[in-house]
């Protein structure tokens, strides 16, 4: 990536050299403060200073730092797919930058394990934890951009986690921030990024992934690691060895550089919370944060118990493999028209795979930037008629492809005009009808985010306009909002 930041950049020996350069740096510019960083960071890899004096330097960066991609990480988090150009350059500015720090905190601990630095003896569990921290938050930026997963970061991260291990300092607690008196150990931001993963955060809102850190860090201390499980035979686990993120295994098919989760403290806390969350208890109660509202708290911690402590098998096998291609489009008018008998705003995604209300697919070049949990509409080889679908998951893989996860809404989808009873009738908009089938009532899906419950709802099906009264709010997307309704007339 090319620097703006000036070439020539005095030589840092020290910390107080250090404080000094950083008086020199736009901090109000997050783009131009993350490029001065990046210079630095590439200049002392260059021509490291001596081991102890070097970590004092990294320490001295290391906040400033943090503030700078801060900053930028504003710029892509959670923005629609593809990221536009200046979201992508944010992006690089962030990873990069985490990366160098991550480099560099690694090569001290290597130099240390290798009889070069043992000065560093009293500092090692301070390396494990920040070259671990550095790696999760390559992590989770990625996971903020929706990119893929570099499998590199994964055996750093097992890499660096392994070396603690053999050092016996994995749960050393290391103040995070020089500026702040909160500890972590090397095995709590191991175990937080695991737990990270496993909530697959590429489904996940802004908001949705906030609460997600916060209670990961706030609980990753009741994750530990080992060999085996003790009261089970089965779990997730990871290879120490290997680059790849924990799968569920059997203890008899763990390779031998394998740790289970022994996650059995976390399981009783999580089903604690979800206990009182059940019985009315507020979630700030529950120290989850004063900003979780407890209609959207339950069914996510919820998806997190299942993320964290089932074998997701069962759900895997419901998938079948495709290669065939589905016809896609997104934006209410689009897929309006669409269920009107018009596709020519459809374009050709390649089919993962597919169940009867999942799909996953992915695409080159889309047509139009995407969001989480906007509507789309679907057509598979061979549908009889088009399926109305919400995106719940979105991430771009290392060759540039968008894949996304699609879940069908409950229902035969029928294309309709809709406007409330107070509105004036030219403010017809178009919509979409579920009727009661099995397992649900009826549904309107309006693309009107202010509407409320009770108020009247006017829609033209088949050449008759019906009224309905909005019973409940059932599920708000991006762009829609999908409503129980009682039917008036029928």
């Amino acid at each position: 990536m090319t620097t703006t930041f000036p070439a020539q950049l005095p030589a840092i020996r020290n910390f107080a050299e250090c404080e000094a350069w950083l008086k020199t740096v736009p901090v109000d510019d997050g783009a131009a403060a993350c490029e001065a960083f990046i210079a630095m960071l590439g200049q002392l890899e260059d021509i490291p200073p001596r081991p102890l004096a070097y970590v004092d330097i990294l320490e001295c960066l290391r906040e400033p730092a943090r503030a700078a991609q801060a900053d930028q990480t504003k710029k892509f988090a959670h923005a629609p797919q593809p990221l536009a150009r200046d979201e992508v350059a944010a992006y690089d500015r962030v990873s990069d930058l985490g990366a160098a720090f991550a480099r560099a905190y690694l090569a001290l601990l290597r130099g240390h394990l290798d009889g070069d630095a043992p000065e560093l003896q009293r500092r090692v569990a301070q390396l494990c934890q920040r070259s671990i921290d550095s790696v999760a938050e390559q992590m989770a930026a990625a996971w903020r951009a929706r990119r893929e997963i570099d499998p590199d970061l994964w055996r750093r991260l097992h890499e660096t986690y392994r070396l603690a291990e053999a050092k016996g300092v994995t749960s050393e607690q290391v103040t995070l921030l020089r500026s702040a008196a909160t500890t972590a150990s090397a095995a709590d931001l191991y175990a937080r990024a695991l737990l990270l993963h496993l909530a697959q955060p590429y489904g996940l809102t802004a908001r949705e992934f906030l609460w997600l850190r916060r209670w990961a860090s706030l609980w990753a201390g009741k994750v530990s690691l080992a060999v085996g499980l003790a009261d089970a035979t089965q779990g997730y686990a990871v290879n120490l060895e290997g680059e790849t993120p924990p799968v569920w295994l059997r203890i008899e098919s763990a390779a031998p550089g394998s740790r289970f989760l022994n996650a059995r403290p976390l399981y009783r806390s999580v089903v604690n919370r979800l206990k009182k969350l059940h019985h009315g208890e507020a979630p700030a109660a529950l120290g989850l944060g004063d900003d979780c509202e407890p209609a959207e708290t339950l069914p996510l911690l919820q998806s997190f118990y299942r993320a964290w402590f089932e074998d997701p098998g069962p759900k895997a096998s419901l998938r079948r493999s495709s290669t065939g291609t589905t016809e896609f489009v997104s934006g209410i008018a689009g897929i309006h028209a669409l269920f009107g008998g018009d596709a020519s705003g459809m374009q050709s995604w390649e089919t993962i795979c597919e169940s009867a209300s999942d799909f996953q697919l992915r695409c080159q070049n889309p047509e139009a930037r995407l969001q989480l949990r906007q509507l789309a509409g679907l057509r598979p080889p061979g549908a009889r008629a088009p399926i109305l679908c919400v995106i719940e998951s979105l991430m771009s893989t290392a060759r540039g492809v968008l894949e996304l996860g699609a879940r069908a809404l409950p229902g035969v989808a029928r294309a309709v005009t809709a406007r409330l009873a107070d509105v004036a009738p030219l403010d017809e908009r178009p919509a979409f009808f579920l009727p009661e089938n099995a397992t649900e009532p009826p549904t309107l899906v309006l693309a009107d985010q202010a509407v409320q419950p009770r108020q009247i709802v006017g829609f033209a099906l088949d050449d008759e306009v019906r009224m309905a009264r909005i019973d409940a709010i059932v599920q708000r997307g991006h762009d829609f909002v999908r409503a129980r309704v009682v039917l008036l007339n029928r």
